[in-house]
């Protein structure tokens, strides 16, 4: 019984190291994948607001 309840920590323990080392390449790699804001995301947003001079809100700005 005691192999069991060790083998099942250990591979736990293997399970969420590699889980971790995947979401921190996914990090690194492809930030906008893991909700991190990216250098794609910032440059279009950039884009997006660069040209909006309006100053409009609510629900019929979303209208036309």
């Amino acid at each position: 019984m005691d192999n069991t309840v060790l083998t099942v920590f250990a591979g736990g323990v293997i399970v969420f190291c590699a889980a971790t080392l995947v979401y921190l390449a996914l990090l690194f790699f492809f930030p906008e994948w893991v909700g991190v804001t990216g250098q794609v995301a910032r440059e279009a947003e950039k884009a997006h607001t660069k040209g909006s001079s309006s100053e409009e809100t609510g629900f019929g700005k979303h209208l036309s």
